[in-house]
C-alpha cells in the first residue's frame, strides 16, 4: 500500500513512541538543570528538598516545574492552579539559600542587580 515494509515499520514505531509519550511513560523535563534530564545531581536533589520543605511550611501546594543550576546559583520555578513564581537561590557554604523571589520571571539585568555574575545570569535566564 505505502510502497515498502520499511516505511510501514517506521510508521508503527513512530506511533508507538507517541503513544508511550502520551501515556506518560516518558519523563516531562522542562528546562532541567545543567546535566542530563534523566540524572538528578545531588545539588538538584538538595535544592528540590529545600524548596518543597519551604513550600510545605507555608501550606503551599505549588510544585516545581522548572529548575536550572549554574555553578552556585539556581532558578526554581513553581506553580499550582492559582499562582506561579520563580526564585533565585545561591549556594553559600554548601547550603542553598533564597536570594530573591518573584511572582514572575527574571531578566538577566535583574539577576545582575542581585550580584549574580553576568555569564551565570545569561545561562539561568531562558532565551526564547
Amino acid at each position: 500500500m505505502f510502497g515498502s515494509r520499511k516505511f510501514t515499520n517506521k510508521v508503527i514505531i513512530s506511533t508507538l513512541v507517541l503513544l508511550i509519550a502520551y501515556m506518560g511513560f516518558v519523563p516531562s523535563t522542562p528546562w532541567i538543570s545543567s546535566n542530563s534530564a534523566m540524572a538528578q545531581t545531588s545539588d538538584e536533589a538538595a535544592l528540590r528538598q529545600i524548596v518543597m520543605a519551604q513550600e510545605a511550611a507555608v501550606g503551599s501546594q505549588r510544585q516545581i516545574y522548572a529548575l536550572k543550576i549554574v555553578g552556585n546559583y539556581a532558578t526554581v520555578s513553581l506553580s499550582d492552579d492559582y499562582t506561579a513564581g520563580t526564585s533565585i537561590y545561591q549556594k553559600v557554604s554548601g547550603v542553598w539559600q533564597v536570594l530573591v523571589e518573584s511572582g514572575g520571571a527574571f531578566s538577566v539585568q535583574e539577576l545582575i542587580n542581585y550580584a549574580v555574575p553576568l555569564e551565570t545570569a545569561k545561562q539561568l535566564v531562558p532565551s526564547y
